[in-house]
């Protein structure tokens, strides 16, 4: 999938300029176009090479439904979840798990945009972006392009070599295989599946059937240290040889990535640059989810320029309590992996799905989050928690 627009346009002055044509550049571009006020707004997208865009899988939770819903792919209403001998099943209603495959999402997007006489499309590399009081600058390597509003989704994970906070990694490979024999159940998605060694990362595999012969399976881990997908792969494969009930299959394609999960303070000098994304910090810390945060993101963006007011950097938008229990969460998975099975596995089975995906979600309530913390080992959090607090100080 390519930008068809390759000229620059013969203005360089835009109202709105979004940097990045992944999940949130394109999610807030389309967002836009669909308000009636801020529709109206000429807009510039700048990516440098949609030939290099690597396609996935974007799964999320959801109650109803949005503007996307006729691009999911596949939904689940029951969760199973392994750890050690112990297995669970629970029923998500009212909520479905939820998959979009990013192909089909860029597709619907460009198609949408591509209609509009008001938004450009370049394939650009963006070098540099300067406030210069009233509008910003965006240097490319091709000329230089101005808004009062820049929306910048650019992230490097070289970016948090400095900060002394918590950092950990959640790196995936995921293989969408064909097996011979019918033996997954479409109805049920295998959220995480501990049955691996958890001596120095968390280690876990998803399983989120199509068919009764076609699944997405992902390894995924949490570690201090990014590993070569060589590595993955092997764990992937023993996962597969060990708990997949099939002598024959065939792998259709593949994927996979690198998400931070840190409580780095994700920000901009100037808030006429608002970072969106990932590098808005819509990746949760403690899980590594990113859709639903970077949906809520967009959607307060939106509201705001339509009401003539600057939008909030995402991390503004979250009750402060929620990155608490995130960097405790963070502090217990760095310090004691063997530990992240077990409290992933008891948080499920110890509370009803819907809680949880709120929880997950940051959108429960401080009694719906008590309920949660009282059902875990209350005096070690209580340990790591405070650490955290002594930390601030």
């Amino acid at each position: 999938m390519t930008i068809s627009t390759t000229t620059a346009p013969s203005d360089n002055n835009f109202d709105y300029i979004i940097i990045g044509a992944g999940l949130a550049g394109l999610s807030l571009a389309v967002s836009l176009l669909k308000n009636k006020i801020t529709g109206r707004k000429r807009i510039l997208l700048l990516e440098k090479s949609q030939q290099q865009y690597q396609g996935r899988t974007w799964c999320f939770w959801e109650n109803g439904a949005d503007w996307w819903d006729s691009l999911v792919s596949k939904t689940w209403s029951i969760a199973t979840f392994y750890e050690g001998t112990r297995q669970l099943a629970k029923e998500l209603a009212p909520m479905k798990y939820k998959m979009v495959h990013s192909d089909d999402y860029r597709r619907y997007v460009f198609n949408i945009l591509r209609k509009q006489q008001n938004i450009h499309l370049l394939s650009r590399d963006v070098v540099d972006c300067k406030d210069l009081g009233t509008t910003v600058a965006v240097h490319t390597e091709e000329g230089l392009f101005f808004a009062p509003l820049v929306f910048d989704s650019r992230f490097q994970l070289a970016e948090l070599e400095r900060h002394k906070g918590h950092i950990l990694y959640q790196q995936f490979i995921g293989w969408f295989i064909k097996s011979e024999e019918p033996i997954f159940d479409p109805q049920k998605a295998c959220l995480m599946d501990f049955r691996a060694t958890q001596d120095t990362h968390v280690s876990f595999c998803y399983v989120l059937p199509k068919t009764a012969h076609e699944a997405l399976v992902e390894f995924t881990i949490f570690s201090k240290q990014i590993y070569s997908d060589q590595y993955l792969q092997a764990l992937l494969t023993t996962y597969i040889d060990e708990h997949i009930d099939t002598f024959s299959f065939n792998v259709l394609g593949k994927e996979t990535g690198v998400i931070p999960m840190t409580d780095y303070a994700f920000g901009s000098p100037s808030n006429r640059i608002i970072p969106i994304g990932t590098a808005g910090g819509c990746s949760k810390p403690s899980s590594g989810y990113t859709f639903t945060f970077v949906q809520q993101h967009v959607k307060h963006i939106v509201q705001q320029l339509a009401q003539d007011r600057l939008p909030l950097p995402f991390h503004k938008l979250q009750a402060k309590r929620f990155l608490f229990y995130d960097r405790v969460m963070l502090r217990i998975l760095k310090e004691f992996p063997e530990k992240g099975a077990s409290l992933f596995f008891s948080m499920f089975h110890r509370n009803n799905a819907n809680s949880m995906f709120k929880f997950l979600a940051n959108q429960s309530t401080l009694w719906q989050e008590i309920n949660i913390f009282r059902k875990l080992p209350v005096l070690f959090f209580l340990r790591m928690a405070w650490r955290e607090i002594v930390r601030d100080k």
